[in-house]
């Protein structure tokens, strides 16, 4: 299950989330102007707004080739919610809702079609699964960086992988990079502990006074599983944002 010493894990307090975005957009930025690949993997929750202005930003920024964009930068989930494409509870369409538009950028929403059945959800990782292991080998190619928005929920979760759950206790090492299991509330899709060690640039995002033990927990030494919020310091470079009711 792996063992992780956060003691170092930068944690920056700031009074709101543009912050948040601003860290994204300038490094995504930095790699669109030479022309390099990004994907961004976007969360839902109180981080979809984040993610959606994230992309609205460089949409501006690139207002003369938006072919060119959408060739070089795709956005996807860390997460989704299964059920039927669209459904009430998807972070996908969080997104939209909160502006994204998938036709400025290249969009790959992790449901397709009625998300209805086993065979559906079974098609669904296989194919989130692929799209992440041509990303994996593109990054390790040198020819894709890859950037991701996370939140940190109750008790130290992140991209839906839940203290303990089935996800939480994958390797860190190989693949796959994208799996499902059944929470209480959910039957969720989300990228595995393996994905994590090929971001280049984590940025996570916790506000409320609720949120001040767990920010203080995942800074303490322990099992990833106990914790899923601190395999955001497998990336390359992680950076949590905290606002003054959570910084611990």
């Amino acid at each position: 299950m792996g063992s992780a010493y956060t003691e170092s894990m930068n944690i920056v307090k700031t009074d709101g989330p543009d912050r948040v975005r601003d860290a994204l957009v300038e490094r995504i930025w930095d790699r669109l102007s030479e022309n390099a690949p990004v994907l961004f993997l976007a969360s839902g929750g109180s981080t979809a707004p984040i993610a959606a202005s994230v992309c609205q930003t460089l949409v501006a920024r690139h207002p003369d080739d938006k072919a060119a964009l959408r060739l070089l930068f795709a956005v996807t989930l860390a997460d989704e919610r299964f059920g039927p494409e669209g459904h009430n509870d998807s972070n996908w369409r969080r997104l939209l809702e909160n502006g994204l538009d998938p036709r400025a950028v290249a969009s790959f929403p992790v449901i397709k079609g009625r998300g209805e059945s086993d065979d559906d959800l079974d098609a669904s990782v296989r194919r989130f699964d692929s799209f992440l292991a041509d990303a994996v080998g593109r990054h390790a190619a040198g020819d894709l960086f890859i950037a991701g928005l996370f939140g940190i929920g109750k008790g130290g979760f992140t991209a839906g992988i839940l203290p303990e759950s089935p996800i939480a206790v994958m390797p860190q090492g190989g693949g796959p990079f994208a799996a499902s299991y059944k929470s209480a509330l959910f039957t969720r899709i989300t990228i595995t502990p393996a994905l994590f060690t090929h971001v280049d640039f984590a940025v996570a995002w916790a506000s409320g006074t609720e949120k001040k033990a767990d920010l203080s927990s995942i800074r303490e030494a322990g099992p990833y599983s106990e914790k899923p919020a601190r395999l955001i310091e497998l990336a390359r470079e992680s950076i949590v944002f905290a606002d003054r009711e959570a910084a611990p």
